[in-house]
């Protein structure tokens, strides 16, 4: 008997499915809503990844931040990729920016005060 991936057969499908091009995905998606609408919805949270965050316009991000923890960001951020750590900077202000960057760990505080005073003074 072959083995099930890690997350089991719903995981392996949206493995699968989001590898596939977005019109023959969604074909299939739509298939197995027609017979199993909980199990679309599954496979279809299974798919959005962080990365996918890309997707999501200046408004959407910015809605995201009212209601997120900065701690959280600061470590989901300090592991992502250049392109969605620039999405979420480019739609904060520059205080949230150096507190994400010293949460972060990525500066220390005296380089965050050097970097909001020159923020400041630049834009």
């Amino acid at each position: 008997m072959p083995r099930t991936p890690k997350g089991g057969p719903t995981q392996h499908v949206a493995n699968i499915l989001g590898r596939m091009k977005s019109g023959e995905r969604n074909r299939m998606l739509e298939d197995i809503a027609a017979r199993d609408a909980q199990t679309a919805q599954t496979v279809r949270a299974l798919m959005f990844t962080f990365d996918d965050l890309i997707r999501i316009d200046a408004r959407g991000i910015q809605e995201l931040l009212r209601n997120i923890d900065m701690d959280q960001l600061a470590c989901a951020l300090k592991g992502a990729s250049p392109e969605i750590q620039k999405l979420f900077y480019v739609n904060m202000s520059v205080i949230i920016i150096t507190l994400v960057f010293v949460k972060s760990g990525l500066v220390v505080e005296w380089q965050a005060w050097i970097l909001q005073t020159f923020f400041e003074s630049c834009y």
